[in-house]
């Protein structure tokens, strides 16, 4: 399972914890059921989730995040393709500690695929930003880049579901982080069916 997550992975911040990452994953490999845990890392407050991977699944917990009024600071994911699962870190940020309930909720959501009622477009317009797409010919995915001078609360649900509403595309690797300046950074990486030249003109409209 652990040379599934692949290099990426073993040089993050997370590898220390690999072996409690792993029996998650072969928790949901044997029972099929998410794995939705708040646990602090290097000081910070994360909601880590271990579960078959689909399209959308980035959109559905961000989404669930954004419903909930709490912004994430930092986000990482990880694809098993050989076992189809995901391993999704997100650093929170709030002022008061989620309740249980908020963890049955995402995990719930999850399990049953299921995505808040809001528009991409409420989330992005007037929001500034700078955005690339470029295709990772040696991979084959795509990598969309989009950085701000500015963080906004439900912009990476945004861009995750604009992803799946007008691509079909499959997150399988995600960097999102927002520095010390108050810029944020969001690096995801998805495939799709679609062809490159309705791709890049889809990203078009992100602009």
């Amino acid at each position: 399972m652990l040379d599934d997550l692949g290099p990426d992975f073993g040089s993050s911040r997370y590898a220390e914890l690999a072996p409690t990452y792993t029996y998650y994953l072969n928790e949901v490999n044997e029972k099929g059921k998410p794995i939705v845990k708040l646990s602090n890392i290097k000081g910070h407050p994360h909601l880590i989730v271990a579960c078959k991977d689909y399209p959308g699944l980035i959109s559905v917990i961000t989404g669930k995040c954004l419903e909930s009024d709490i912004n994430i600071k930092q986000a990482h994911a990880y694809t098993l393709s050989r076992n189809k699962m995901a391993l999704d870190f997100f650093s929170l940020d709030f002022s008061n500690s989620p309740s249980i309930s908020f963890l049955e909720k995402i995990t719930e959501s999850i399990d049953n695929k299921e995505l808040i009622d809001i528009e991409p477009s409420q989330i992005l317009q007037g929001f500034p930003r700078k955005t690339t797409l470029d295709f990772l010919k040696d991979s084959g995915f795509f990598g969309l880049s989009v950085e701000s001078k500015h963080d906004k609360k439900g912009v990476l649900y945004a861009l995750s579901r604009f992803i799946f509403d007008n691509l079909e595309g499959n997150i399988y690797g995600m960097n999102s982080f927002v520095d010390w300046k108050g810029q944020s950074i969001n690096d995801i990486f998805f495939n799709t069916t679609k062809s490159h030249d309705y791709v890049f003109n889809t990203i078009k409209k992100i602009h």
